[in-house]
């Protein structure tokens, strides 16, 4: 950087500077929150927000219609030896925030509480915009400090949708000037304040979802001879399901099988006649989601039938 290193003292000043309007952000954004591929209100006062907080940074078309991106040109030039070079031949890196909330209720009452009924910002992504918006205000002002470009971009449809991919496969990374990194994070309340976190690799799983229905034969709870039990059936599936990743899982690749849900009956002395199990497999590898999938079904299988259920 020709022109002088940024001190951190000085970063710490442009932070503190921005940080009343990145809280105030992250409250009017928990107000809003929106699902995935839908985050139409979040987009616009994240625009508005960005067009006040940093009038210089570009903001570019959407890729998604809900996704917001933008550019930070720095301005001081780029040294190759002892000649400078053009702004625009310097490295990029783009910062990358996620933007969509859950389709939860907020039961807690503050000012800030979600307006929008069953829909809350309870994975914290209202912060990482808060923050990204943050920084990209600090690096606007400081952009005659620094060369190169700082891409970034709000994903939208960060639960479950894929939004991320599909950003990818729209030409995000194809964009010039291309990014040579991604930067990304996630809130985590067990790590103490101010501090960050990080691993070697990856640090955050691929989820998949399963529900397992299992159908029995519903009777009377003082004759469970004439009944098939599917909550004993169901219980003896989420049990066998542990033994997938202990078992057929290699010890040195992360992978979990959850049963999160599970739903049978409404009276005290009535068998039902199905059981309903609702739960998560998460891995790093890919080449695990076809074992982990396959082994799932082959263990429900085998314990209905072993039991005369359906599944």
């Amino acid at each position: 950087m020709s022109a002088g290193s940024i001190g951190a003292e000085e970063l710490g000043q442009a932070v503190r500077r921005v940080l009343p309007q990145a809280q105030e952000l992250r409250h009017r954004l928990h107000r809003i929150p929106e699902v995935g591929l839908q985050e139409r209100c979040t987009a616009e006062e994240l625009r508005s927000t960005l067009a006040a907080l940093a009038p210089d940074a570009e903001l570019l078309p959407p890729y998604l219609e809900t996704d917001v991106t933008g550019l930070v040109r720095g301005l001081a030039p780029v040294a190759v030896g002892t000649r400078p070079s053009a702004p625009a031949t310097a490295r990029c890196v783009l910062l990358r925030a996620d933007m969509d909330a859950l389709p939860l209720e907020e039961t807690r009452d503050r000012p800030w509480k979600s307006q929008h009924p069953g829909r809350a910002h309870a994975c914290g992504h209202d912060g990482h915009m808060a923050m990204l918006a943050g920084a990209v205000a600090v690096l606007a002002g400081l952009a005659g400090r620094f060369a190169g470009a700082v891409r970034f971009v709000f994903q939208p449809g960060e639960e479950e949708v894929g939004g991320g991919l599909r950003l990818v496969q729209r030409g995000l990374l194809e964009a010039e000037p291309r990014p040579q990194a991604v930067f990304a994070l996630h809130g985590w309340p067990g790590i103490p304040e101010g501090r960050l976190a990080a691993v070697p690799g990856p640090a955050m799983a691929a989820a998949d979802q399963f529900a397992i229905l299992v159908r029995g034969r519903g009777g009377h709870g003082a004759k469970p001879n004439l009944a098939i039990d599917p909550i004993l059936t169901a219980a003896q599936v989420v049990t066998s399901l542990q033994g997938i990743v202990a078992r057929n899982v290699d010890p040195l690749m992360p992978a979990v099988i959850s049963v999160c849900t599970f739903h049978a009956g409404s009276a005290t002395n009535v068998i039902p006649s199905e059981a309903r199990l609702e739960g998560t497999v998460r891995y790093f590898d890919p080449d695990l989601k076809h074992l982990l999938r396959t082994r799932l079904e082959e263990v429900v299988r085998g314990v209905c039938e072993s039991a005369g259920a359906e599944h």
